[in-house]
């Protein structure tokens, strides 16, 4: 057992002649069970405790004044109430931990938070967090996202891949800035309209997800922004004609599959596509000049028959 006192951490902080002025600690990957109450080191602002054996974070709840705080990779069960006085917290990471359940994280300075690999069902607390602007949740056990992100106006990047979810609904509509979005590996099997709202978003993964038509990615044609898609593992990457479809659907597109595409049959396939809706709207143009032509010729129907009495 390692106990992180204020012993250890002088000589993990060396050049440092008091512990009231260290601000950065690297104590990972050191067999740390417990953090004593680190109370002395008044002035920290960064704390590494990633890569150990601690079961509770309570030591470092008189540190205020962090700013950044790593503590993955540990065996944690859940956060309890010692992060609660953090109020300056601006990254947070308990990703590879052992977490279960419901999780509420209320800390509003807080920009990152790192959820991933735990088994997480929800996370609650988060209309708290304001200025959040990344959410890694991937690899935990959430089945729907429901209307925990209300509260994150500034959310620009949403992990949730490798989970339970089976649909979106408007779980993102109050995340205006959202600019990249994984989902892949889910039980989606359709995009939901209120996706259009989000017109910011520029990368989207939702690759090994069980969406098997175009009908079920349509909404994605409503995103200017959208530059970069994955479909790789579901059934409609599988398809006949899959890439060309993609193309048409989204000209603008750059990146498909992780893969790069070519600039000049995007153009080509964006061409195709227009010349295509220009005859259709031609074509009915022609059929109602017929219909017109037609009632002049007859005097406009029976209407405008002359009958002789």
């Amino acid at each position: 057992m390692v106990k992180l006192t204020p012993a250890l951490v002088e000589q993990l902080a060396p050049g440092q002649s008091r512990l009231e002025d260290v601000t950065r600690l690297d104590a990972s990957a050191k067999e740390v069970t417990e953090v004593v109450d680190l109370a002395l080191c008044s002035k920290l602002v960064r704390l590494d405790l990633s890569k150990n054996s601690l079961t509770s974070l309570d030591g470092v709840s008189m540190n205020t004044g962090l700013r950044w705080l790593s503590a993955a990779g540990n065996e944690l069960t859940s956060l309890g109430s010692a992060l609660k006085d953090l109020t300056n917290l601006e990254v947070l990471n308990v990703g590879r931990n052992q977490i279960a359940g419901k999780v509420a994280v209320r800390l509003p300075a807080l920009k990152a938070l790192i959820l991933n690999e735990n088994r997480i069902t929800l996370v609650g607390g988060l209309e708290k967090c304001r200025e959040l602007n990344t959410l890694v949740l991937s690899h935990n056990a959430v089945a729907s996202l429901g209307s925990w992100l209300g509260g994150c106006p500034k959310l620009e990047k949403l992990s949730c891949s490798h989970n339970q979810l089976q649909e979106l609904g408007a779980a993102l509509k109050g995340c205006p800035m959202l600019t990249e979005l994984r989902l892949n590996h889910n039980q989606i099997h359709a995009l939901p309209a209120e996706l259009a709202s989000n017109t910011r978003l520029r990368i989207l993964d939702i690759g090994g997800n069980p969406i098997a038509s175009f009908d079920d990615i349509q909404v994605l044609s409503r995103l200017p922004q959208l530059r970069s898609v994955s479909l790789k593992g579901c059934p409609l990457a599988s398809a006949p004609g899959y890439r060309e479809g993609i193309s048409a659907l989204l000209p603008r597109l750059e990146i498909l599959d992780t893969q790069r595409i070519a600039e000049r049959p995007r153009k080509q396939l964006a061409a195709a596509a227009a010349a295509a809706a220009a005859g259709a709207a031609q074509s009915d143009e022609r059929g109602g000049a017929a219909v017109s032509n037609a009632e002049a010729e007859g005097g406009g129907g029976p209407a405008g028959t002359c009958v002789a009495v």
